[in-house]
């Protein structure tokens, strides 16, 4: 599977197979998602505060590696 989502506009899924691709249609994630990757965004560009606490962060990215690692072995 490939994701494309830059936080701006409508994001999209595509499942890619031998047979080709297609389009995975998402739920429409609601402000609240696009609140953080906008928050995200403004970090990575400096302009905007980091507001994750030191003793969260570790954990979160174990998570985010976690999913990561679940998502790739279920597209091999």
């Amino acid at each position: 599977m490939r994701a494309g989502f830059t936080g701006a506009g409508d994001s999209s899924l595509t499942e890619v197979t031998a047979d080709g691709e297609r389009p995975i249609d998402l739920p429409d994630a609601g402000p609240p998602y696009a609140a953080v990757i906008d928050h995200t965004l403004a970090c990575l560009t400096g302009d905007a505060t980091n507001l994750i606490e030191p003793a969260s962060a570790l954990p979160a990215l174990q998570l985010t590696l976690d999913v990561h690692q679940r998502l790739t072995q279920a597209a091999s």
